[in-house]
């Protein structure tokens, strides 16, 4: 909630300034929007909309003093939007992979199954590995997800043994076949629902302002790629 001291604060410095861009930054978007590139979206109802009253007025004294933009997070995805003519920009997240995406899996597990010739140790060893997983604050409800590529996409109890004797023979297929690889990221993109980690790059180009979203590649990889751009107008 926007209280009234800080509304008065907030328009004592907007009045007080005359950059030829203004910028307005706080932690929970006015409306939350879906990620750009997921759809997923979080905290609805639960940001300054929970009150708003006090976020109509936080609204339009941004407005008033012509405010470029206002930054926000929270939400953890990526967005942009024109919100009754200010220009709203959700950072999203940069923490990394939201989740053990199928490359950093492949990474560990393959170390794993190269050291492993019969199904009882690798079913023992893939089950520990999936219980350190979850020690690191992954919170993992089900199993990891993962295609064969006929059936769509599964998730599969830690127990259900025939599920790890899939993995196993999943990721030998994976390891070898970089188009099936690539197939097995989208699909799996397609159907987790993540956002992706990313950065904002605002670029002042008089009279308008450009915004570029860099989004990783969703293999926890680390590199980044320009995912979308606009102009703010």
């Amino acid at each position: 909630k926007v209280v009234p001291e800080l509304l008065e604060w907030l328009e004592d410095d907007l009045k007080n300034t005359d950059k030829p861009y203004i910028f307005v930054a706080a932690h929970e978007p006015l409306v939350a929007m879906p990620d750009l590139n997921s759809g997923r979206i979080r905290h609805q109802d639960d940001s300054m909309n929970k009150y708003p009253k006090s976020s109509f007025r936080f609204h339009q004294l941004m407005v008033k003093y012509n405010v470029s933009a206002y930054f926000c997070g929270h939400t953890h995805g990526a967005s942009i939007a024109k919100i009754n003519g200010l220009w709203q920009i959700d950072g999203g997240h940069a923490r990394g992979i939201e989740s053990p995406f199928p490359e950093s899996v492949y990474s560990e597990l393959n170390q794993i199954l190269a050291q492993n010739s019969s199904d009882k140790q690798t079913n023992q060893i893939i089950t520990e590995y999936f219980q350190q997983l979850e020690r690191r604050k992954y919170n993992l409800k089900k199993m990891l997800y993962y295609s064969d590529l006929t059936d769509g996409i599964y998730y599969k109890e830690l127990e259900d043994k025939p599920a790890l004797k899939s993995l196993k023979k999943f990721y030998k297929n994976y390891k070898s076949d970089p188009e099936l690889k690539q197939k097995y990221i989208e699909t799996y993109n397609q159907n987790t629902n993540l956002s992706r980690s990313t950065f904002v790059k605002i670029i002042l180009e008089k009279p308008y302002i450009k915004v570029e979203f860099y989004r990783d590649d969703g293999w926890g990889s680390g590199k980044y790629n320009l995912m979308y751009s606009t102009y703010l107008k």
